[in-house]
């Protein structure tokens, strides 16, 4: 089992490649009796904080897994984690080939491993030699089978979270039955990160939606081809190389609406201040947070500022009781202020590379705030404290996602009419009932960076003479 990236944030789809190989000289399809993929998202709950048992009768058993619990044993502990959202089971055995794409029909065999050019007479040699015999080359198909799956991630499922009292994890469960009875099951974990700015549904609408989803799995059989057409320039790339992304447009995207403008005022209403806080509403783990304090000379005199970045973790309960299972503070700062000459104060705050993102649920509720404190004078003398926080949305970084697929190939390469439609032609893939057997069901037009790395890992996984 590959899967196209290590992460997929909530809103995109998974996408991966399953390759079934028999152990003996023989036909696959004469050594498998049954194959089935399907995805799961599952909560392990700590049972220091809540009961197991109410909450695996409260969840109960998710109603696309229950023709195969006993690959769900096999793939998790299922006494003390519940399924929250899961796919449909996809019979690979019986999806339909796909006609189109053959490996011999597609490969570019004018490339050599150098990537340099066959003259008319050694290409004329290569191809006697494989009519001959001399060069082993088998077809695809006799070798494994192989299947792309993908399937869709809502926006209202908890994203992977580590936690004290519970753990969201995501997994693609793929199991195989051979002609012994001898039963396989691979699971292959992967991450799901928070959706980006601007497309994430509201807190509240998450702790309300539903227990348990439902989601969608579909897949298509290539075991004649890769999962999408390559090119030569794209199978000769020279490794090694460096990327560098063309996202120049991401900070402005992060910064805007995300700067903060506060009078801040004693109990008498007489003002002290004035906070200025950028990055304050939303932040991603790595990032700063700066605070800027200024102190007009007519206004009450301020001594001291000081500032905190703090994390809760609280268990939350059907009775509506909560219990708080962990504090942490991850940076703190502070400046003093001499009245009447100091004019301006900057505090910066770093969120740790491990901070936990914000996340509500029925199970747990974990947060992350900024602490502020200011020491001021008081009419009648002394000294008084204002303490007030900024609650702060904590969301993984626009580029926690671009490791092994999504930007490695530039724009151009995805350009142009997709595979399907060339194959089966836009009328039928537009055709409202789709039958989920038939490769023309398999849509790829939003998954075809996905596909591409895929298709060069099956290149070099297979060993294919390019």
């Amino acid at each position: 089992v590959v899967l196209s990236r290590p992460a997929y944030r909530l809103g995109s789809s998974v996408v991966g490649t399953i390759r079934l190989m028999p152990k003996e000289d023989t036909d696959p399809r004469a050594w498998f009796q049954s194959a089935q993929v399907y995805m799961a998202g599952r909560c392990k709950v700590d049972d220091r904080w809540h009961n197991p048992v109410i909450y695996k009768k409260l969840y109960g058993t998710h109603p696309h897994l229950k023709e195969c619990m006993d690959i769900e044993r096999k793939a998790c502990s299922t006494e003390d984690t519940v399924c929250f959202w899961a796919t449909n089971v996809v019979n690979l055995l019986e999806l339909e080939e796909r006609d189109a794409g053959h490996w011999d029909e597609t490969n570019p065999k004018a490339l050599v491993e150098n990537s340099g050019l066959l003259t008319e007479s050694e290409a004329i040699n290569y191809e006697d030699a494989r009519e001959e015999g001399e060069v082993e080359e088998l077809p695809l198909e006799y070798l494994h089978l192989a299947f792309t799956f993908r399937a869709d991630l809502p926006l209202d499922i908890p994203h992977s979270a580590i936690a004290t009292c519970v753990r969201y994890s995501f997994s693609v469960v793929v199991s195989a039955k051979t002609a012994s009875n001898e039963l396989l099951v691979v699971n292959a974990p992967f991450s799901v990160l928070t959706p980006l700015m601007g497309n994430s549904l509201a807190e509240k609408d998450l702790a309300k939606a539903p227990r348990v989803r439902l989601g969608n799995c579909t897949a298509m059989a290539h075991s004649s081809g890769l999962p999408c057409h390559v090119t030569a320039s794209e199978l000769h790339r020279p490794k090694g190389q460096t990327t560098v992304n063309r996202n120049a447009n991401l900070l402005a995207t992060v910064a805007s609406g995300n700067v903060q403008t506060l009078r801040i005022a004693d109990p008498d209403g007489e003002p002290c201040c004035i906070l200025t806080a950028l990055g304050s509403q939303v932040m991603n783990p790595g990032g700063h947070l700066l605070l800027q304090f200024d102190f007009p000379s007519t206004w009450v005199p301020c001594h001291q500022v000081s500032a905190c970045l703090q994390g809760e973790e609280i268990a939350l309960y059907e009775d509506g009781s909560t219990n708080k299972t962990r504090t942490l503070l991850m940076d703190t700062a502070h400046e003093m202020v001499e009245s009447g000459y100091t004019e301006r104060v900057s505090l910066s705050l770093y969120l740790p590379l491990d901070c936990p993102c914000t996340v509500l649920t029925d199970l747990v509720k974990m947060t992350v705030q900024c602490r502020i404190d200011l020491a001021c004078e008081k009419a009648e003398g002394g000294y008084s404290n204002l303490q007030f926080h900024l609650p702060i949305k904590v969301a993984h970084s626009p580029a926690a996602d671009e490791g092994k697929g999504g930007s490695d190939f530039d724009d151009e390469d995805v350009t142009g009419t997709p595979l399907d439609e060339l194959v089966f032609g836009t009328e039928a893939l537009s055709s409202i009932e789709r039958d989920p057997l038939k490769a023309s069901s398999f849509v790829t037009r939003d998954i075809r960076k996905d596909l591409k790395v895929l298709s060069l890992h099956m290149v070099e996984a297979c060993e294919l003479e390019t």
